[in-house]
Order: C-alpha cells, then sequence, then structure tokens
C-alpha cells in the first residue's frame, strides 16, 4: 500500500474513532513511521485530507453497493440484510461511527467542497435503498405504505442513529435490535 493510502486509511479509522478535531497529522506521523511533511506533501491542509477520505470512503460504498447489484436473483430482503451487516460489522469495534456520519456531527467550519462531498454519501445511501425499496414494491416482494424515498430516509437516518446510539452505550446488541425491527417493517 502507497503511503497515500496508508495515510488515508488510517486517517479514516480516527476518524470514525475520535472525530476530524481530534487527530492531528503528528497521530499519523507516529502511527505511521513517517515524518508530518510527508503527510503535508500528499495533503497541504487537513481539509484536503478530510475530502480525500470522504471521496475515498464514498467509493469503497459505490463498490459495496455495486456488488449488492451484480446478482439480480439475490431477493430484496438479502440484499438490505447485506447492506445492515456492512453497519453492524462496523459497530462490532465498539469505538467506530460512520464516516460521513461523525462528520456531518462537525460540519460547522468544513469547506463547501467537503460538506458536498459529505452529502453526496449520503445522497448514495439513500438512492440505493429508495431504488432497492422502489423495486420491491413495484415487483410485489416487499409492501409499505408511503414512498420508497421516506422509507429509505428513515431506514438510513434510523440506521444511523442507532449506530450512535450502540455506541454511546456500547451495546453492539442494540444496533442489532433495531435492524431486527426494522426488518420487521418491510
Amino acid at each position: 500500500m502507497l503511503t497515500r493510502e496508508k495515510i488515508i486509511v488510517l486517517t479514516r479509522d480516527l476518524v470514525q474513532e475520535r472525530g476530524a478535531n481530534d487527530f492531528s497529522y503528528q497521530d499519523l506521523a507516529d502511527q505511521l513511521k513517517i515524518k508530518k511533511a510527508s503527510i503535508h506533501y500528499h495533503f497541504p491542509h487537513k481539509n484536503d485530507l478530510l475530502l480525500a477520505v470522504t471521496k475515498h470512503y464514498s467509493n469503497e460504498l459505490k463498490d459495496f453497493l455495486n456488488n449488492l447489484n451484480q446478482n439480480d436473483s439475490v431477493k430484496t430482503r438479502k440484499k438490505l440484510t447485506k447492506y445492515l451487516d456492512m453497519y453492524l460489522e462496523l459497530s462490532k469495534s465498539g469505538d467506530k461511527l460512520c464516516l460521513c456520519g461523525i462528520l456531518a456531527s462537525e460540519i460547522q467550519g468544513f469547506p463547501a467542497n467537503l460538506v458536498r462531498e459529505i452529502n453526496i454519501f449520503f445522497q448514495i445511501h439513500e438512492t440505493w435503498l429508495r431504488k432497492l425499496f422502489q423495486e420491491a414494491q413495484e415487483n410485489g416482494e416487499l409492501e409499505f405504505s408511503g414512498s420508497a424515498s421516506g422509507l429509505a430516509a428513515i431506514f438510513f437516518s434510523t440506521i444511523q442513529g442507532a449506530l450512535i446510539i450502540s455506541r454511546t452505550k456500547k451495546d453492539p446488541k442494540y444496533l442489532k435490535s433495531v435492524i431486527k425491527e426494522l426488518l420487521n417493517w418491510v
């Protein structure tokens, strides 16, 4: 893995655990055993680094969702379960939150391009969920009242919130119970 990629991956982990304001280039340099100048070479400012990390995170999500969509024979509930498993996996650490969820909580003071990228990340989730619910409703796989867009927003918001509460309670079972209830709705 290249130095730039190592910096991005470590930054993602640190932000997910601590937030954007609670790590420094010195923290990265110490953990990667490189000089701070090497980090500044790739990312002159912290917001440049956060933007790169957010884009990387969004690309990972797109790849994950594209893989889920590859097999049309996989039923909606199975796709939804695999999607929700992504959050369960994240909660297993006990310390990590969704990168963009934690960045959104610190959004004041971020430049417009970073705010836009955080919103793109959220839109990727909601668009994928909306399409999944819309197709499932049209083919009779799922029944629900209201719109697919509304259900997507409820699912996504609930999971983001449950992940935060699960971390606060230090109880990964909390997220699991919320996911179980969400799956009972559809």
